[in-house]
């Protein structure tokens, strides 16, 4: 079990990465990773990660209930049934550094996608197939590091979804991928007493800032907050990635 500065990030990264998935429905992995790969293996992160934004989700799912599209979310869930064991071979497999390059890689090139992109392209129509194909790295990235958010919010900006569709179908699409995930976690062998532990000390922390963050999505502009949130992010990953690359 961490002592010390270790719970302290790990409580403090719990507690964020609350507040992120309860403004827009994703991003416990993008917040807590920047801090939790300092206290913990990638090998209890990532399951971590899914076991506290899966809490987050049915925390508060009540709320936003009414609009969930059940219909419109299945062809990125059986994609993602498909790619998340994928996702789970490559953790046990992955070296540390690799997967904080990784995961570095993504806080920084995602959110820069999500800040210049002020009118990226737009798809016309509804194909099925890439919605599969979607889903399919969606449920890859879910299972290697619970990162199963940024390719779905680049699609649904893509799609030019609105707040409330995006909100609902990509928080209806992160729990069942998470749910899945942590299933897969378990049959992999990887939901230890450590874990179950780190779980404990997580989830209250990842709750109490879930509460604070769908305040913000119910009563303050999303855009700007969400800005803010981006450019967290960005320092998150460089703080990840230029220790070792320095």
């Amino acid at each position: 079990m961490p002592e010390g500065l270790d719970i302290i990030l790990l409580l403090a990264g719990a507690f964020l990465a609350g507040i992120v998935t309860g403004l827009t429905g994703f991003g416990t992995a993008l917040t807590a990773m920047a801090l939790w790969l300092y206290a913990v293996t990638p090998i209890l992160a990532a399951p971590l990660v899914a076991f506290c934004s899966l809490a987050s989700h049915l925390f508060t799912v009540r709320k936003i209930w009414p609009d969930m599209d059940v219909r419109a979310a299945m062809p990125f869930i059986m994609g993602a049934l498909v790619g998340i064991p994928g996702g789970v071979w490559l953790l046990t497999w992955i070296s540390a550094d690799l997967f904080r390059l990784a995961v570095g890689v993504v806080l920084i090139v995602y959110p820069l996608f999500m800040l210049l992109a002020r009118t990226p392209p737009t798809l016309a129509g509804r194909s099925r197939a890439a919605e599969l194909g979607v889903g399919v790295a969606s449920g890859v990235c879910g299972g290697f590091a619970g990162l199963s958010g940024p390719v779905l919010v680049i699609w649904s900006q893509l799609c030019r979804w609105s707040k409330r569709r995006a909100r609902s179908v990509l928080q209806l699409i992160n729990m069942a991928i998470l749910a899945i995930a942590v299933i897969a976690y378990g049959v992999r062998g990887l939901v230890s007493a450590e874990l179950l532990k780190l779980v404990v000390l997580c989830v209250p922390a990842t709750l109490c800032g879930s509460w604070i963050g769908l305040r913000f999505y119910q009563r303050i502009d999303q855009e700007s907050f969400t800005r803010v949130i981006l450019v967290l992010l960005i320092a998150s990953g460089l703080g990840l990635m230029l220790p070792r690359i320095l």
